[in-house]
């Protein structure tokens, strides 16, 4: 039968001969405890009868010689007892009762408020401990084993998960029988906690039904009186999540970029194109080997992303940097530099961030290529300013030969007239060599430099200046601040040289083509968000609408044979992954602008 919680049953088993002070004592108990039902019985045989059919909180038990032999056969389990004789009897049987469940004495003559004591401080301890075993029933998977790996308590939850009635899984090997892993991890777990050792880990467990759940499981020993009694395991089912961790890794597993995962800038998970590109057998692998994923950065060029960049951990400087180019070179399993396009893609916690590794090494190889047609293509450019630049001085040497030689003919050659001579020679000749150097250092690579505002534009429209006059270009420079010639930028001067000139020729090929009249060119110069803006405008017409957004496609081109399609899509790759900054076309004024923007020093 079922009883309310509310109410308290104790059963008294009442010696026959001697206990009359014991039975008027336990019929006053209600007057104490309201919430107490009293069963008085006056054999061992019937103490047992009703606790086979009856939920017992408590037994006053009144032993002697008599009955003692049988209460110890017949041991109570989880009852207390609350043994009544005379002091005399208690030393007599001290050695037979230890071994009974938690039990205080009581000795004759009983003191009706001692008892009333006893059976109240009982109440407060065992109602507490049923509230904690309630709770542990209702609501946590957990299960107790003895010493020998018997189950021999389970909780309503676990008999929920698997499936198994508490009869079909008390007195089973929990590790043979519930647990589905291997015997060389039952072995690692059982010799743990035999050295009272809490094991805690993931768990494969066996339902009734031949499916399975997983669980987050911790097995501890269990104390009693520092005694070890055996051991108890509580779990939380985890199986929706290590099924959706499963899955997700699956799709991260399908990546062909390398995405790796940190928690306080430590890697904790990794798709595998880590391991298949570098040669490791797995997270434990690698983190056993390195640190950091840093560990197998190297420098290539003064744009590789290294452990520290300036002042900033490399991913704080990916994280700040997150709309640029950010090359990170690694050298592969098989001793190949693989280039990676680095980026930040958001948060899963706090702490923990997903970085990806997006690899270039085909795009940056065919990028190459490109880069040297556009710098033939430049090639041709140059050749064809140097040859228009050489034309005037080649004429005025050709002119002054001719003189010379015909005032030696006609006898009229004065020491005077050969210095000059000689000296005209000599500056033109130095017109050309100088017109060489500033062509040959625009093919020259260099490393990265600070100049001057003035000096950039300077430069370029020096290199520029004769086809402007050919073809009788107004040429213009708008500084919109005091100062903003002499502020410095660190840049690559010949590919920025070769991003200007090539839209200053692109407008020139306009100008010729439309026939314009009065052409003009013009590049206002100002700081912006902490950034150099270049604004590099002409009157040619502008770019039609259906094309502007396709004018940085490699090999697009509207110049029909003439064009290689290369100039403006390499302008943008310089602008954006060389010297970090950005490059836009729109249409303004009846003409196209274009902006580039760059940092400061």
């Amino acid at each position: 039968m079922n009883k309310s919680d509310f109410i308290k049953t104790i059963l008294v088993l009442i010696n026959k001969d001697d206990d009359s002070q014991l039975s008027l004592i336990t019929d006053n108990l209600e007057d104490y405890f309201f919430n107490v039902e009293v069963i008085k019985v006056f054999t061992t045989k019937e103490a047992f009868k009703i606790l086979n059919s009856t939920e017992v909180d408590l037994i006053i038990y009144s032993v002697n010689e008599n009955n003692i032999e049988y209460l110890i056969k017949n041991e109570l389990t989880k009852i207390p007892l609350l043994l009544v004789s005379t002091n005399t009897f208690f030393e007599e049987i001290e050695n037979k009762v230890f071994k009974l469940p938690p039990f205080d004495f009581l000795t004759k003559p009983i003191k009706e408020k001692l008892l009333v004591s006893k059976i109240n401080n009982y109440f407060k301890i065992y109602d507490s401990v049923k509230l904690k075993t309630k709770i542990i029933d209702e609501n946590i998977i957990y299960s107790e084993i003895d010493l020998n790996g018997i189950i021999k308590y389970v909780s309503q939850p676990l008999v929920n998960i698997s499936g198994f009635t508490k009869n079909e899984l008390i007195t089973q090997e929990y590790f043979e029988n519930v647990l589905d892993i291997s015997i060389d991890e039952q072995k690692k777990i059982w010799e743990s906690i035999q050295n009272s050792k809490t094991w805690m880990g993931i768990l494969k467990k066996r339902k009734k039904n031949d499916e399975h759940y997983i669980a987050k499981t911790t097995i501890t020993p269990l104390y009693e009186n520092g005694i070890l009694l055996g051991y108890y395991s509580h779990e939380q089912d985890v199986t929706s999540e290590i099924s959706d961790k499963a899955r997700m890794q699956e799709i991260l597993d399908a990546q062909y970029s390398l995405i790796i995962i940190l928690d306080n800038k430590v890697i904790i998970e990794s798709n595998k194109t880590l391991f298949y590109h570098f040669g490791y057998k797995n997270i434990d692998d690698f983190k056993s080997k390195h640190k950091c994923i840093c560990d197998l950065f190297i420098q290539e060029n003064e744009s590789s992303i290294m452990p520290k960049m300036g002042d900033k951990y490399w991913v704080d400087y990916v994280m700040q940097n997150n709309n640029l180019t950010n090359k990170a070179y690694l050298r592969d399993k098989n001793e190949n530099i693989r280039i990676y396009d680095v980026h930040y893609r958001g948060k899963i916690s706090n702490n923990q961030y997903i970085i990806v590794f997006t690899d270039i090494t085909q795009l940056e190889e065919k990028s190459e290529i490109l880069s040297k047609q556009s710098r033939l293509a430049a090639m041709g450019e140059m050749i064809s300013m140097i040859a228009h630049q050489w034309r005037q001085p080649l004429t005025a040497i050709s002119g002054l030969t001719t003189k010379q030689n015909l005032k030696k003919r006609m006898n009229q050659e004065t020491a005077e007239d050969w210095q000059e001579f000689v000296n005209k020679h000599k500056d033109l000749v130095n017109y050309m060599s100088k017109t060489i150097d500033d062509f040959r250092y625009f093919f020259k690579e260099q490393q990265l430099q600070s100049l001057t505002i003035e000096n950039i534009i300077n430069k370029t429209y020096k290199l520029t200046t004769p086809l402007f006059e050919k073809h009788n270009v107004e040429y213009k420079i708008n500084y919109k601040s005091d100062g903003l010639k002499d502020v410095s930028i660190l840049t690559a001067s010949s590919k920025l040289d070769q991003v200007f000139i090539n839209l200053y020729k692109n407008a020139l090929d306009e100008f010729i083509s439309n026939k314009k009249q009065n052409p003009k060119i013009w590049v206002n110069c100002e700081i912006k968000d902490e950034k150099i803006v270049f604004e590099i405008c002409d009157n040619a017409g502008g770019i039609p609408e259906d094309i502007l957004s396709k004018i940085f496609d490699p090999y697009f081109s509207t110049k029909s044979d003439n064009g290689t399609g290369l100039g403006l899509y390499m302008s943008k790759t310089i602008i954006e992954e060389h010297l970090k900054g950005s490059l836009e076309a729109i249409n303004k004024n009846a003409g196209a602008c274009f902006t580039l923007k760059l940092p400061i020093i």
